[in-house]
């Protein structure tokens, strides 16, 4: 069985694909630099693991996990980008989220885990830094319980 943390990706992966502009979401391969997305991949999401902090709780680990979410978009002649298209599409991803805050992983077995909520806790831009690339994050905290010894 895949473990939470897979399944909590997938989920997120599947929620923001029903948004209507991102060419790919992306959290298998992260691309650390802008030049490794091509063209036809932009605008893209992809998100990554910004960190775990754990904590005992009768037999389980209460799991506060940062994911870090990522809009990359590139100004072109065709494609008009600015700080206000990216506001607009962190905004959607905010909304997207929001609408399932446990991503649709109510039925999990004990043994596999417990999703808590999914909420945003940080958000930045990088405009101009690497021009004609658009970037910003949106950091979401996710809380679930993860089995330890037992299922009691």
């Amino acid at each position: 069985m895949a473990s939470i943390e897979s399944q909590i990706q997938t989920a997120l992966q599947t929620a923001l694909a029903t948004l209507a502009w991102p060419k790919i979401i992306e959290f298998e391969r992260i691309r650390p630099l802008l030049s490794d997305f091509r063209e036809h991949e932009l605008p893209a999401i992809q998100f990554y693991d910004g960190g775990k902090s754990l904590s005992r709780q009768q037999g389980r680990s209460s799991v506060t996990w940062l994911l870090v979410v990522e809009v990359v978009m590139k100004r072109t002649t065709t494609d008009i980008v600015n700080q206000g298209l990216l506001q607009d599409r962190l905004n959607e991803i905010h909304n997207k989220v929001g609408e399932t805050p446990q991503l649709g992983l109510i039925n999990l077995p004990l043994t596999e885990g417990t999703m808590v909520y999914i909420v945003p806790v940080a958000e930045s831009t990088d405009l101009h830094m690497e021009d004609p690339f658009y970037t910003g994050q949106i950091t979401f905290e996710v809380s679930y319980l993860k089995p330890y010894n037992s299922v009691c």
